[in-house]
């Protein structure tokens, strides 16, 4: 089996952000970044399975971050990781919108880097849990299916 997820995908278009939220993070993740909607969904259709979570600036030219979540959604690239939108807006139509999206959360700007960092982590953890948690399933699933397997074999030797 592969190595744990453990990107995380920063998209937004101002450098300066990206900067910050690449240093919160980066001692323990490794840091992709997208300037737009399209870069990151590309990133996403060839790494999607390195991604442990998306940090989304919510207004970006070209397509806004609600914009982007509506088609990785389509494509089936973020089912199993938690999105995060990033955003000075406090509307409530926009919050409503993204959390109806399927949004881990938003962190407002400007942003306090020690609950930022605590709420993403968090979720983080909280997601990587529960994906050991679905495999830990399928794995009992798999045992008990043998199992039956194994006691049927038992009784048919034991009578024929």
């Amino acid at each position: 089996m592969g190595q744990a997820k453990n990107t995380i995908l920063i998209v937004d278009d101002v450098e300066l952000n990206r900067d910050v939220l690449s240093i919160m993070f980066s001692q323990r993740h490794e840091i992709e970044f997208a300037e737009s909607g399209p870069e990151a969904l590309d990133i996403l259709r060839k790494k999607k399975e390195d991604i442990c979570a998306i940090l989304l600036d919510y207004v970006m030219p070209e397509m806004d971050g609600l914009t982007f979540l509506e088609e990785a959604i389509k494509e089936g690239l973020v089912e199993s990781i938690p999105v995060f939108l990033i955003t000075a807006s406090l509307e409530h139509d926009v919050v409503h919108r993204a959390y109806s999206l399927g949004v881990a959360d938003y962190i407002q700007r400007p942003i306090s880097p020690y609950i930022a960092q605590r709420r993403i982590e968090n979720i983080i953890d909280l997601f990587k849990t529960r994906a050991a948690y679905k495999k830990l399933l399928e794995i009992n699933r798999t045992l008990l299916e043998r199992l039956s397997e194994v006691d049927d074999s038992i009784t048919d030797v034991r009578n024929p």
